[in-house]
């Protein structure tokens, strides 16, 4: 009897978890290209970082690392925000810009979050996807 006790304590505390909005993020790292500080992942992808603020469009130049091949095709960055699963297109173009900043390409963009929180921002080349960034949006920010 104390058996199965513990294994329905077990499913329902199980199932109880499962069903937790997901809290536990890692923010995407920032790193150093010469004069600029970049956020994303070091070697691969990135943008020169500014804070997104709700709603309000800014510049962000995006900046690949990759061989030719890789830096093919159409780009498209989708967004969703980690707390209420809300997909958006935050960003795309027809084709990358050659190499800029020690990069193998760059992309200047205007992009914007909706809302605020956490959003995980996948870049996609061609069809393939690039490499995953993560941040989180501020309330204001004034240059």
């Amino acid at each position: 009897m104390k058996k199965i006790l513990l294994c329905l304590l077990l499913i329902v505390l199980t199932s109880c978890v499962s069903n937790e909005k997901r809290t536990d993020t890692i923010l995407s790292p920032m790193f150093e290209v010469g004069p600029y500080t970049m956020v994303g992942e070091e070697n691969r992808v990135g943008f020169i970082y500014s804070p997104f603020v709700p709603n309000q469009k800014q510049k962000y130049m995006w900046h690949f690392w990759g061989k030719p091949d890789e830096l093919e095709g159409h780009f498209v960055v989708r967004a969703t925000n980690i707390e209420t699963n809300q997909e958006v297109v935050v960003t795309q173009a027809a084709s990358l810009g050659p190499a800029n900043n020690r990069a193998d390409a760059h992309l200047p963009t205007l992009m914007a979050l909706p809302t605020s929180g956490e959003w995980e921002l996948k870049a996609y080349i061609g069809e393939q996807h690039f490499g995953t960034i993560i941040v989180k949006t501020v309330k204001s920010y004034n240059l």
